[in-house]
């Protein structure tokens, strides 16, 4: 059998083939048309970073910081903001002190900070006043809860058992209360800041809001029903916003346990973090800062840090009991009855 005749038949065999799997031969005609598809030139080709302004709400610690440090070390014009006065000075001071130095005239200031919460628009007239607009717009808020939902009515329970047998008024209104302390900061705080900065945003030629959710949007976790609802309401919510307002491009984030992060001592429901120590598994805050920046070069809409944390939304999908045994694991749970 001559060279020509065999590849002849091996074309056939593999078209055969692909005839029996029509959704095979699908996925590997998607697969060749995205990898040919001509990508979008990268956002810093017509925005340079020495000429991005950007505004990172929550950054008085944690991996706000990082990334104020980050942008500016990078040049970029930054504007921090937090609550806590003492805590944004001092990230300021570190801002301004890795910041290339102002050498054209005119320019203004590099490193802008305002306290204040999100409701506070004079962090809009300071940003415009300086710098005219602008471009990058960070969302970074969350609080972190660790208790059982039950628990937060005052129950013990164990499997279908409850001591009390039920919550009384006042248990149930404290459990009220904390659910409106993190639905206050995980998601009225970002709406309120879309409502506040997304007309800044039009002056910009490459409009950019980045939205520091959370893995636990999207993949249900024990302890963390609060906090896994809040993050999974505001990433809905923007990305709703996204399909309103095409103009500009909106990154979710979404990274796994991050290590070194301070909140993990700051929760709203007073518990203690359970299960493994996050800083045996947890992500460094340059991982999450890396791919953030590369994300909005990219104009990537949705940033799964580390990539496999994407394997484990399509996993809990087709089998879910799967990844709720592991996540009880991780967090100390005890396993079901």
């Amino acid at each position: 059998m001559s060279l020509s005749t065999a590849s002849y038949l091996n074309i056939q065999s593999v078209t055969a083939a692909l005839g029996r799997h029509p959704v095979v031969a699908a996925l590997i005609a998607a697969f060749v048309a995205y990898r040919m598809w001509p990508s979008k030139p990268r956002r810093s080709s017509k925005l340079p970073r020495s000429q991005e302004r950007v505004i990172i709400l929550g950054a008085s610690g944690g991996m706000g910081r990082s990334l104020a440090l980050k942008y500016a070390q990078e040049g970029a014009h930054v504007c921090i903001f937090a609550r806590r006065e003492r805590e944004l000075l001092k990230v300021a001071d570190e801002c301004k002190a890795i910041a290339p130095k102002v050498t054209k005239a005119g320019e203004g200031e590099r490193i802008l900070f305002v306290r204040g919460d999100f409701t506070v628009v004079n962090l809009r007239s300071k940003v415009q006043d300086a710098w005219g607009g602008l471009d990058t717009l960070i969302v970074n808020a969350g609080v972190p809860t660790f208790r059982p939902f039950c628990e937060l009515s005052d129950l013990e329970a164990k499997g279908r058992t409850f001591t009390p047998a039920e919550p009384d008024a006042a248990a149930i209104q404290r459990a009220v209360q904390t659910v409106e302390n993190v639905t206050k900061t995980n998601y009225i705080g970002p709406v309120v800041s879309a409502a506040t900065f997304i007309p800044a945003l039009s002056s910009s030629m490459a409009p950019s809001i980045v939205l520091m959710a959370s893995l636990a949007a999207v993949v249900p976790a024990p302890t963390l029903s609060l906090y896994n609802g809040s993050k999974a309401a505001v990433l809905a919510f923007y990305q709703s916003l996204a399909t309103e307002n095409p103009w500009i491009t909106f990154t979710a984030v979404l990274p796994s346990t991050v290590r070194g992060e301070e909140f993990f001592s700051n929760a709203a429901d007073g518990g203690k973090l359970r299960g493994q120590d996050p800083e045996s598994y947890g992500l460094t805050h340059d991982e999450v800062v890396a791919g953030v920046l590369d994300a909005v070069d990219k104009s990537i809409t949705t940033v799964w840090v580390p990539s496999r944390g994407k394997t484990a939304f399509f996993i809990y999908w087709l089998f879910p009991g799967f990844i709720t045994k592991v996540a009880r694991k991780r967090y100390g749970y005890p396993a079901a009855d």
